[in-house]
C-alpha cells in the first residue's frame, strides 16, 4: 500500500511540475511573444525591434506600454551608398540603417495621445497606429543596440 501511495505521489509531483511549466509559458508577455514570433535578437530587423522598444522605454518610461512594430526594412549597403540624406551619417560597421512601421500602447494615465501622433500616427483608443519613422541603431557592443536619427527622414 505504501508503494502504491509513494507512487500516486510521485505521479502528482510529475504532473504538477508539468502544469506550472506550461503555466509559466502561457504568462509571457505579448511582446516577447511578438518578438520571439520574428526572431528579435536573431536578425536586424529583430535587433532594431528591441532598440525601438528600449528606446521608447528611456524616453517615456512606463506611459508606453506596448511597441509592437509591424514592418522594419534594413537598408542594403547599397541602399545607404544611394541616399544623398544618409552621406551625412557616419555609419559604422555594425550599425544598422532601417525604416520601420509601428504601433504604440499608450498608458490609460496619459492624458495626452496627441503627443505620440506628430507627423505620422492615428490615435485608437490608447493605441497609436500607423506610424513610422527612420533611423539608425547604432551597436553599443555588448549592450546591443540604441537608436539615433530618428525622425520621418534622414
Amino acid at each position: 500500500m505504501k508503494k502504491f501511495l509513494l507512487g500516486i505521489l510521485a505521479l502528482l509531483m510529475v504532473l504538477s511540475f508539468a502544469a506550472c511549466s506550461q503555466k509559466g509559458a502561457d504568462t509571457t508577455p505579448k511582446g516577447s511573444e511578438v518578438g520571439q514570433q520574428k526572431g528579435v535578437g536573431n536578425t536586424d530587423e529583430g535587433m532594431v525591434a528591441l532598440a525601438l522598444e528600449q528606446y521608447f522605454k528611456d524616453s517615456f518610461g512606463d506611459v508606453i506600454e506596448e511597441v509592437v512594430p509591424t514592418n522594419i526594412k534594413v537598408y542594403t549597403e547599397e541602399e545607404i551608398a544611394a541616399d544623398e540624406a544618409l552621406k551625412d551619417y557616419t555609419i559604422n560597421e555594425g550599425d544598422i540603417v532601417f525604416s520601420a512601421e509601428y504601433e504604440l500602447k499608450i498608458s490609460e494615465d496619459c492624458e495626452d495621445l496627441m503627443q505620440f501622433t506628430a507627423a505620422t500616427g492615428e490615435i485608437d483608443g490608447q493605441w497609436i497606429r500607423n506610424k513610422s519613422n527612420v533611423g539608425i541603431a547604432r551597436r553599443n557592443g555588448e549592450a546591443g543596440y540604441s537608436i539615433d536619427a530618428f525622425g520621418t527622414g534622414f
